[in-house]
């Protein structure tokens, strides 16, 4: 059961024995602002650096080293029209433990970088400030490097059609310039008082246990934005491409296609089986076809972000080959919208999907974000069994149904001379 700790505040406790750790995330969302996602994403670095109480990086270790070498990471996402901002802490069970009053120790640390973040006179520590700053600026140019990372940027840039969804995640460098200590501890208030919260808790804990653990941070009563969580491109999006060269030796040529496909809606099943046929497992028609059988790609594959509806294939290629390996995939998505192939094809598929499920069973994050995912589309949480029988029943009929609805939006290519 989901705990309102106070409106727009929300805990839940997923009591389990399976792991050695307990692992503690709170979540914070937003509507997405183009302004504000730089920010954010700079914002979650600060905090997992040092706070009022943990000064510097030295302090912050020291804290987590008395915590049994507790592990604290920060990041952001971007979750169909939301934008969330994520503090992780995972702790050893402390039934491993000769010392008890483990969890409370980890949640007052936690309160203490949320409630006094390394802020004074209304800005963030000017030093701590700087240096994370230019932290993000090689993170950024780090993605200007991966030139896959790049490619998928560029190829985002193109099908979006706001420029909420072009902005990544983290944010972009010329958002950085100009941007105060202060102006981000006006960010980061109005994370604290206005963002709706979820907090997460996995692992062998008394839900009262946790309730109390949590009862005394002081976050207040907001009001909580229902807008719907999943973004579509406008109807008339036309096509658009674009060709770009860097000095590179590998090309990397990216397509992006709407789809109807959403998390756990009506199209969501068929749509996995159809990923897996086309693109998403070593046996799907993409692989086998365009890089065993032709070897034109040094890889491919096809994956679905199924909050905004986008199916995205990525692959390296000869700078040459481009137009062929553009015409072979659309021959590949052509032939199961035509139905070319077999039953033994959707029963490999639906064994791997299957398998992945429950392998993801073994993974306290994927657990978390499995149980996060359907609070934030509004649904209960369905069980392994279900989910799986939900993958069986879609039929061929289904899944050519489904590759019938794709439409190709967006080209990027990224040559070398």
């Amino acid at each position: 059961m989901q705990i309102e700790l106070v409106k727009g505040v929300d805990l839940k406790v997923l009591s389990t024995k399976k792991f050695k750790t307990v692992s503690i995330r709170i979540n914070f969302k937003t509507l997405i602002d183009a302004n504000e996602i730089t920010k954010r994403a700079l914002l979650a670095n600060l905090l997992s650096t040092n706070s009022q109480h943990y000064p510097t990086q030295t302090d912050y270790r020291t804290a987590l080293s008395k915590l049994y070498g507790a592990q604290l990471s920060s990041d952001v996402s971007k979750v169909g029209k939301y934008h969330v901002l994520t503090l992780d802490l995972d702790i050893v069970d402390e039934m491993y433990l000769n010392e008890k009053g483990l969890f409370e120790k980890a949640t007052e640390f936690l309160k203490s970088i949320l409630f006094y973040p390394n802020v004074y006179d209304g800005a963030f520590h000017k030093e701590t400030f700087q240096r994370e700053l230019e932290n993000l600026r090689d993170e950024y140019e780090a993605v200007y490097e991966d030139k896959q990372e790049y490619a998928g940027i560029e190829t985002s840039r193109l099908y979006f059609d706001t420029l909420e969804q072009q902005i990544p995640s983290w944010g972009r460098p010329e958002d950085l310039t100009g941007l105060s200590p202060r102006d981000l501890y006006v960010v980061y208030q109005d994370m604290i008082l206005n963002d709706k919260i979820d907090i997460v808790v996995l692992g062998d804990l008394e839900e009262e246990r946790v309730k109390k653990a949590f009862a005394d941070f002081n976050f207040e009563a907001r009001t909580v934005n229902n807008e719907s969580l999943f973004y579509s491109i406008g109807e008339v999006k036309d096509l658009t491409r674009k060709k770009e060269i860097q000095p590179i030796t590998q090309a990397k040529l990216n397509l992006a296609y709407k789809t109807t496909i959403y998390y756990h809606q009506d199209h969501y099943y068929a749509g996995q089986v159809f990923n897996g046929l086309f693109g998403g497992f070593p046996h799907s028609n993409l692989f086998t076809i365009l890089r065993e059988q032709e070897g034109l790609a040094y890889d491919i594959a096809s994956g679905i972000d199924s909050f905004n509806g986008v199916l995205y294939v990525q692959s390296g290629i000869e700078p040459s080959e481009a137009i062929k390996v553009e015409k072979l995939v659309a021959e590949q998505l052509n032939s199961i919208q035509e139905g070319t192939f077999s039953e033994e094809a959707i029963i490999q598929t639906k064994a791997l999907l299957k398998n992945a499920l429950v392998q993801s069973e073994d993974h306290a994050e994927s657990l978390i974000e499995k149980y996060y995912s359907f609070n934030l589309i509004g649904k209960p949480m369905i069980s392994l069994e279900e989910w799986a029988d939900r993958i069986d029943a879609v039929s061929k009929q289904d899944i050519i149904n489904i590759a019938k609805t794709v439409e190709l939006k967006a080209i990027f290519l990224l040559s070398g001379e």
